[in-house]
């Protein structure tokens, strides 16, 4: 996955107007149609961890998994701050 270690530096950069705020409040009220708030959550491929540190900030529970070192790396510096941090896991 060497590819993505380089690409790790520009995927924010490239996907800058994303609404992961918006799309991860959208997966949360699917839960609450069905009267659920998830606990724990596996983010899996999360990448730079965009959707990781979102329902981190909703409290929730967040473990991470990438094969890609570089992804891992740029998500882990978003932890700095977060009350809630995400538990990041490499795994091919």
């Amino acid at each position: 996955m060497g590819n993505y270690n380089n690409f790790s530096h520009f995927y924010d950069i490239l996907t800058y107007d994303v609404d992961y705020k918006g799309r991860g409040e959208y997966l949360l009220k699917i839960f609450e149609k069905w009267d659920k708030k998830p606990t724990l959550m596996l983010d899996f491929a999360c990448g730079t961890g965009n959707f990781s540190v979102q329902f981190a900030k909703q409290g929730i529970d967040v473990i991470g998994v990438d094969s890609s070192e570089g992804m891992l790396a740029v998500a882990m510096d978003k932890n700095k701050g977060l009350k809630n941090r995400v538990l990041y896991l490499n795994q091919c």
